[in-house]
């Protein structure tokens, strides 16, 4: 239990975090909208590099992170942006989101790069 509570924190500590790092940002016009929509994407529930059911949070100065919700742990943390490809962003079935960039964390392990 303790450790299901410890991940529950950690994910609100990472959304609130996300969220006052996104304070200086004005909010966007509708014509901002239809130019394009992934910049305004700050968290979503994908499939990213073939893991199924992952919750993705953009925290500011390019630096996302994944939450496996099926082991509710932390999956990647990446500074970078992700592929969004498939069936739902360009209707091309097959591919799936991956991540582009610098990866510190995966699978819960790794180093942190400063």
């Amino acid at each position: 239990m303790f450790s299901s509570l410890s991940n529950r924190f950690c994910i609100l500590l990472l959304i609130v975090t996300g969220q006052a790092c996104n304070q200086s940002q004005p909010p966007l016009a509708a014509t901002d909208i239809t130019q394009t929509i992934e910049p305004s994407l700050k968290a979503m529930r994908s499939t990213l590099d073939g893991e199924t059911r992952i919750i993705n949070v953009k925290l500011g100065n390019d630096i996302t992170v994944a939450y496996d919700t099926k082991s509710s742990a932390l999956f990647k943390l990446w500074q970078g942006d992700l592929s969004l490809s498939g069936a739902v962003f360009d209707q091309k079935h097959g591919p799936q989101p991956t991540v582009r960039g610098q990866t510190f964390i995966e699978n819960g392990t790794g180093t942190m790069v400063c």
